[in-house]
């Protein structure tokens, strides 16, 4: 791990294009000293060794999650054998007609078939009365809150006639639902007093509509009416006030809130994608630091670039380098660089390779004797390119092995000046005087940011602002992305209070994810093929149209730090937001000490929030996940989901416990959800890191070359 030039931590630096970066050649790279031996390990050794420990990783990581699978299964079996409820017992009846309003009629029917009925509850759609006088007994807590107010202090009076009108209009609505409305059975939950009538009734009654059809008259209720039975939920997990919704209205629902979900996720994505463009936009500016340049090839002050004063101050260090007003870099670095680079040809040339760099062209190699392939010539390019930038910074860095490289420091400034300033003469398609850098493509101007990253302007304060803004966006988009869901999916009119949060886990999860992970593919990747021939500009200039061709070291650097920066945030908000209520309940306590005029308010005061357990399966999911997605390349991630899971664990279990109210039983629907989800990341891992451990090629150049391996030769030691 490594600091950047500011004094701030770089991400970076730990991630695979840092440790086994594409700009060294094969060989004995990695050394570590006991103070006795010296142990070696070449690159093609250590990616391998890292792909391997990958795939055992990930298998064992498989078998874990099939261990897991298997332990609730057995939990499950353990928790239902070792207790009892009335649900052990209950079936849950439909397609009774509308007219079973006689209870004794259901009881009696089911006790005759199967054994002793202990009770049989009737599901009207009702749920609107339910709703109601849900509304009123909020409305009747407040109103008593008010009177006893009254009593004590002999205030508020127009509030309470102003409740006392609004609970007559519920009174009087409830009234009439009743007197106008008949309420059709919906279903039946139907208790045995045995549980041999229990299993009975499941066995020898249909459970789907396909055998409903076949179910003979004698076994239908009334002779002619054909039901279904399943097991019936716990009590606690029935949303009564939903039983009435038919299920071709809650279908409807479903696709309207998932039209809802999808459009909400649309506009995180674009807005995620055109902060991601507009950083992008920034990260592949390719002005350069004028005073930087000039100080590297001028020399202290700037040399013959800067000011007289600059010159005879003779600073070290380009703040304090003065150029002159009307300084043009196009026409003063071209005439003291061209006879530069003509000489730094030389010095960086070697045995059976001659290394090319004029004046406004990228560094290329040209094999004299053996041919080399793309790759060996693409690898020993980024190398030779890292020992100029590394001599230009100070002299100690220079390679001993280049005669003349202490007094060619400024190879790389000049290269670099040559890039950005170097004019194009006039053609049939370009004006002359142009900058060749402005019709650079994106794969170029992504090389020269790589090869120049020293000389470049750091970002102004805007830009930062928008750069730190992009990297936090994802983050608060999600936590809104969270509430949003929440607030629309009981729109659904789901019949159980477990099948609910399962929905919002899901939503969350994959809203996360897609946010999290898949943007950062979808924005940054430069593979234009996948949108070749879709007219949309959006889709087109935006999706799939960014400046990394793979998983390279400035992938990692741009994406990857702050994409670990994004998650390590993530790790720490949900702990901050638990610390944030914990306080905020206890707040509410001795606010409700001091203001609660009824016992319902001081209890409410001591109750204390739900316990959100559906939105913190979708972040452990997505936390789970993205790590696994990119794991194999930024390895610290595997620490911070490591923290993320042991600290959320410890402090929603004290949140739970300190604060929250008593949850209702959530049953293994959640559960089987995490263990469902969980073997498709090591899927995605295997994948994704095929493609990470396969771009750091290490070509052996000097077998290219034809020169020995045992030949001693010092330009490769």
């Amino acid at each position: 791990a490594t600091f950047d030039g500011q004094g701030g931590f770089d991400m970076g630096s730990t991630t695979l294009g840092a440790i086994a970066p594409d700009d060294v050649e094969e060989g004995s790279w990695i050394a570590f000293d006991n103070g006795s031996t010296v142990h070696t390990i070449s690159k093609l050794d250590f990616l391998n060794g890292s792909a391997a420990m990958d795939v055992l990783g990930s298998w064992l990581f498989l078998c874990m999650a099939m261990f897991f699978a298997r332990r609730q299964k057995q939990i499950e079996r353990a928790v239902d054998q070792d207790t009892i409820e009335i649900c052990d017992y209950t079936v849950t009846v439909k397609g009774l007609p509308d007219d079973a309003s006689d209870k004794e009629e259901v009881r009696c029917f089911f006790e005759l078939k199967f054994g002793k009925v202990v009770d049989a509850v009737l599901a009207k759609n009702d749920g609107i009365l339910l709703t109601l006088h849900r509304r009123r007994g909020q409305l009747s807590m407040h109103f008593d809150g008010l009177h006893a107010r009254f009593i004590r202090t002999n205030r508020g009076e127009r509030r309470m006639q102003k409740f006392e009108q609004k609970l007559e209009a519920l009174d009087q609505r409830i009234r009439q639902l009743k007197r106008q409305k008949f309420f059709k059975t919906k279903l039946a939950f139907v208790t045995f007093s045995e549980e041999a009538s229990y299993v009975k009734c499941l066995d020898a009654s249909p459970r789907g509509w396909v055998a409903r059809l076949f179910m003979k008259p004698e076994d239908q209720f009334r002779g002619m009416f054909p039901y279904t039975v399943t097991p019936a939920p716990a009590p606690s997990d029935v949303m009564f006030e939903n039983l009435d919704v038919s299920e071709t209205s809650r279908f409807w629902r479903r696709c309207a809130i998932g039209l809802v979900t999808l459009t909400l996720l649309v506009v995180s994505f674009s807005a995620i994608a055109f902060l991601a463009t507009e950083k992008r936009r920034l990260l592949t500016s390719t002005d350069m630091n004028e005073e930087a340049l000039a100080l590297a090839i001028g020399g202290p002050g700037g040399g013959v670039f800067g000011t007289n004063a600059s010159r005879l101050l003779a600073s070290p260090t380009f703040g304090g380098v003065t150029l002159p007003e009307d300084f043009k870099g196009t026409d003063a670095f071209e005439s003291v660089c061209r006879a530069e680079l003509a000489a730094c040809e030389v010095t960086y040339s070697e045995p059976g390779l001659l290394t090319l760099m004029s004046w406004g062209s990228f560094l290329t190699l040209m094999p004299v004797s053996d041919a080399m392939s793309a790759t060996e010539k693409g690898v020993k390019v980024k190398s030779v390119v890292k020992e100029i930038a590394d001599c230009g910074v100070t002299q100690e860095r220079c390679s001993p092995a280049r005669a003349e490289a202490a007094d060619r420091r400024g190879c790389h400034a000049c290269y670099c000046a040559g890039l950005t300033y170097h004019t194009i003469t006039t053609t049939a398609i370009h004006a002359g005087g142009e900058r060749s850098v402005d019709s650079f493509s994106d794969l170029q101007l992504s090389t020269l940011r790589e090869q120049c990253d020293g000389f470049l302007e750091k970002p102004a304060f805007g830009d930062t602002v928008l750069i730190v803004a992009t990297i936090t966006a994802v983050t608060i988009i999600n936590a809104l992305l969270k509430v949003v869901i929440k607030s629309i999916s009981a729109f659904e009119r789901h019949v159980s209070f477990i099948s609910l949060q399962s929905n919002i886990a899901e939503k969350v999860f994959m809203a996360q994810f897609l946010n999290t992970a898949v943007l950062l593919i979808v924005v940054n990747a430069a593979i234009p093929e996948l949108t070749r021939g879709i007219s949309s500009p959006f889709v087109r200039d935006v999706l799939f149209h960014g400046n990394h061709r793979d998983f390279d070291q400035m992938w990692y650097k741009d994406i990857g730090g702050p994409l670990m920066i994004t998650m390590l945030v993530n790790t720490m908000a949900p702990i901050a937001t638990l610390f944030g209520l914990e306080l905020i309940a206890a707040f509410s306590r001795c606010w409700g000490r001091c203001t609660a005029w009824t016992q319902k308010r001081l209890d409410d005061a001591y109750t204390g929030p739900e316990f959100d357990i559906a939105t913190r399966y979708g972040e452990v999911l997505m936390c789970v996940m993205v790590t696994m997605m990119y794991g194999s390349g930024m390895p610290l991630l595997y620490a911070f989901a490591s923290f993320f899971c042991l600290t959320i664990a410890f402090f929603d279990k004290r949140f739970l416990l300190r604060v929250c109210r008593r949850p209702p039983r959530y049953g293994t629907d959640l559960a089987a959800l995490a263990v469902a989800v969980v073997p498709w990341a090591a899927l995605l891992h295997v994948l994704v890191g095929m493609w990470m451990h396969t771009h750091f090629v290490t070509p052996d150049i000097r077998s290219s070359l034809g020169i020995s391996l045992a030949s001693g030769s010092p330009e490769f030691d």
